[in-house]
C-alpha cells in the first residue's frame, strides 16, 4: 500500500559509531523502508559498515506467503532460503584481514513469486473473506467444501494470535468471535484436504 519512492514513510539511516546495517533504495541509505510489495525476481540491497573482526548473526522475520525469500552472501557465493515459519538467525563472520568479509555490498535479499500448484490456485481463488475489513467481531470465510478446515492467524510480526480447526457449514465457517484481537493487519493461513491459501485482513 506504499511506494517505493523516498518519502515521509521511510526513515534515513543515521551512522553511528559502531556497525551498521541499512537498506540502499534508489541510491538512497534507509534504516527503514515502506513499500510496494515485491515483484518476482526483485532484489533489495543492504549495506554493513563500520564492522569489526568477530561473529554476528541476522535475525529475519518475514511473512511473505507469496514469495520465497532468499539471503545472499555475496562473499561466501550463498544463497540461503529463508524459514518463513519461524523466525531465523543467520550467523556469519568478520575478519578484517579479508576485506571481502565486511565489504558494504556483502549482503542482498531476493525475492522469488511462489508458483502455486493448480490445485491451491483454485482453493486460493475461490476462498474469499468477508467482511474486509473487519469492523465487528466476525470474520467469515466462503468457498470451502464441506468438512474440516485448519485455521492459524499471524500478526504482521510472525507471532502465532491462534490455531484452530473448525468444520464447513454450507462451505463457509466463522472465525474470531469474542477472541480479542488488537486493530491492525494480520494474516490468515486456511488449509483443507491438503490445499493451502494466505491471505490477508484488516481489523478495524
Amino acid at each position: 500500500g506504499f511506494n517505493n519512492g523516498i518519502d515521509t514513510g521511510d526513515a534515513l539511516k543515521i551512522i553511528g559509531e559502531s556497525e551498521q546495517l541499512g537498506i540502499l533504495s534508489n541510491g538512497t541509505l534507509l534504516s527503514n523502508e515502506r513499500r510496494e510489495a515485491f515483484l518476482d525476481n526483485e532484489v533489495v540491497p543492504l549495506r554493513i559498515s563500520q564492522m569489526e573482526s568477530g561473529d554476528y548473526s541476522f535475525e529475519l522475520n518475514f511473512q511473505l506467503p507469496d514469495h520465497d525469500v532468499f539471503l545472499v552472501d555475496n562473499h561466501l557465493g550463498t544463497r540461503t532460503l529463508i524459514d518463513q515459519s519461524q523466525i531465523t538467525n543467520h550467523s556469519f563472520d568478520v575478519d578484517l584481514s579479508d576485506a571481502g568479509s565486511f565489504a558494504a555490498d556483502r549482503f542482498q535479499l531476493e525475492f522469488e513469486t511462489v508458483t502455486l500448484s493448480s490445485g491451491d490456485l483454485a482453493f486460493a481463488k475461490a476462498v474469499q473473506l468477508y467482511p474486509n475489513p473487519v469492523t465487528g467481531d466476525v470474520l467469515n470465510i466462503s468457498g470451502l467444501k464441506a468438512g474440516e478446515v485448519e485455521i492459524t492467524i499471524t500478526n504482521m510480526l510472525g507471532q502465532r494470535v491462534t490455531q484452530l480447526k473448525k468444520s464447513t457449514t454450507n462451505g463457509f465457517v466463522e472465525v474470531l468471535g469474542n477472541d480479542a484481537f488488537d486493530a491492525g493487519v494480520y494474516l490468515i493461513t486456511i488449509v483443507q484436504n491438503a490445499q493451502s491459501t494466505t491471505k490477508r485482513f484488516v481489523i478495524r
